[in-house]
């Protein structure tokens, strides 16, 4: 029997024996407590299970010791299962563990055990309660071992070639959602614009950049690293916007708008010349420090003001909607953008969120 195991008696371990007539066993009933009356060390010792089917010829083995309650006993055989495999219940059987090599539980000094017995409606509740959160355990097991087996046998099949994963490519459809949840007014992104984000990712570059800053703007938070958005002030791009997006390509044009007026050469000189007057034989930490000053700083400085520069994102507002037209760059100039934009989005589309805006 699972004695040892379980704190119920499963018929499935059960195993037929042969009774001679004049052999003298004893039979088990229903509600009866089980315990293994040896073990080879103290704490295994008096583990309890209870039967609680009515199952006819069943007899009790030598390995067990059997307890019967009497009759008249409000008690919840399922309740002092539980408390025997309790830890209150464990340091009581162990303390009557006796032997050197093998311990064994003597049925004189077990019937002497005095034991809490709450009300038997109590008891009741109590048995429920263990036995239900022992269910769940038990389906949980179940499907923990489930899915052990299946990452075992996908691990068999994926490290020896029978299965192959195929990638899914990155496309603006399957990134724009980790961007866009949860936005109410869902903005609207031309047909050029995700084509020319399928295109970069293609190329194995990133749109984190660009989905971030459609992100700042979408959900009015700051989050954005680059210049606020602003509006065109010239035709043929007055009343759209621009909104910044930075990278690393334009490092070098952040560099240079930073460092191109006369008071940031006189400080990069005075900068100089003080790490020279502090590091006259170390021309290696001369340089780390420039360059510390003139890179790192200054980027840093400058995305924690949110004023990076970049390429740009073009947009326009209609009845509260944001259409996303596509990608610029500063030096090819408003009237290739606007050709672009028009051929990509059409003309009726552009001519209306330049109204929109006011500004024509």
């Amino acid at each position: 029997m699972n004695v040892m195991t379980d704190t119920v008696i499963d018929a499935s371990w059960l195993e037929p024996v042969d009774v001679a007539p004049d052999e003298a066993q004893n039979l088990a009933k229903k509600g009866d407590l089980f315990f293994n009356g040896s073990s080879e060390t103290p704490e295994e010792v008096g583990f309890c299970s209870v039967l609680l089917e009515a199952i006819p010829n069943l007899y009790l083995n030598s390995f067990c010791f059997g307890f019967r309650f009497n009759a008249a006993a409000k008690v919840n055989g399922l309740f002092f299962a539980y408390w025997f495999r309790s830890k209150a219940g464990r340091a009581a059987m162990s303390v009557l563990a006796q032997g050197a090599t093998r311990y064994n539980i003597a049925k004189s000094a077990f019937m002497k055990l005095e034991i809490p017995q709450p009300l038997e409606e109590e008891q009741t509740a109590i048995a429920t309660v263990l036995s239900d959160m022992g269910a769940e355990l038990a389906a949980l097991e179940t499907s923990r071992n489930k899915a052990h087996q299946l990452k075992q046998g996908m691990m068999q099949e994926l490290l020896t070639g029978r299965v192959r994963l195929v990638e899914q490519s990155l496309s603006f459809d399957t990134i724009s959602p980790r961007f866009l949840c949860g936005i109410l007014s869902a903005p609207v992104f031309s047909s050029l614009l995700k084509c020319e984000i399928n295109k970069l990712l293609e190329s194995g570059g990133s749109a984190e950049k660009i989905m971030t800053e459609v992100e700042s703007i979408e959900r009015a938070v700051n989050i954005s690293k680059t210049k606020a958005e602003d509006m065109f002030k010239h035709e043929p791009l007055k009343g759209l916007w621009k909104k910044h997006y930075f990278t690393a390509e334009f490092l070098t044009k952040n560099l240079e708008n930073s460092w191109s007026s006369a008071a940031a050469n006189k400080k990069l000189t005075t900068a100089i010349a003080n790490t020279l007057a502090t590091n006259p034989d170390n021309p290696e930490t001369v340089a780390s420090e420039v360059a510390q000053l003139v890179v790192g700083d200054t980027y840093r400085d400058k995305a924690d003001a949110s004023r990076l520069t970049g390429e740009w994102i073009v947009y326009g507002e209609k009845d509260g909607i944001r259409h996303y037209l596509g990608l610029a760059k500063h030096d090819e100039g408003d009237e290739v953008i606007y050709a672009r934009l028009v051929a990509g989005c059409g003309q009726e589309l552009i001519d209306s969120l330049k109204c929109a805006s006011g500004m024509q």
